[in-house]
């Protein structure tokens, strides 16, 4: 098994090979914080991530890595920090049915941070989300 710290990773099932891939391997460039008990949902060629709880900076010593506390997670530990950044995965793809699990394809991808503009909604986990029908609005709610 992995040792890594849970929830800062991205996982991509083809749904026609049934083959699953850790896509944040071959991503390059910044990418959201550890985090849980966020969502997601897709829009055209993108998927829009929001909101979940958070290590809180203080939990992450000097050479980034976790302070010492293998069991706890993000969502369950007591010092959890609320999130509501906006992050966009840009996921083209272009490729054939049973080749979406392959690095060749994810290595295009790329994660940008949203700069929101207007009022956003207030830090909180597990928010419902939906995408409206044209795929240009993103609806939270709770």
């Amino acid at each position: 098994p992995e040792t890594e710290v849970p929830f800062d990773d991205l996982w991509i099932l083809d749904l026609h090979a049934l083959h699953w891939l850790r896509a944040d391997r071959y991503i390059n460039g910044p990418r959201p914080t550890v985090r849980c008990s966020h969502n997601a949902v897709p829009s055209r060629s993108t998927v829009v991530f929001f909101g979940g709880t958070g290590i809180p900076i203080t939990s992450i010593s000097a050479s980034g890595e976790p302070l010492p506390e293998p069991e706890a997670l993000p969502c369950c530990a007591e010092n959890v920090l609320p999130l509501n950044d906006l992050w966009v995965l840009h996921c083209p793809m272009n490729c054939e049915p049973g080749d979406a699990a392959k690095p060749s394809v994810v290595q295009d991808w790329t994660w940008s941070l949203v700069a929101q503009q207007g009022i956003a909604p207030s830090p909180r986990s597990l928010p419902g989300m939906a995408v409206s029908a044209t795929g240009e609005f993103v609806h939270v709610f709770g």
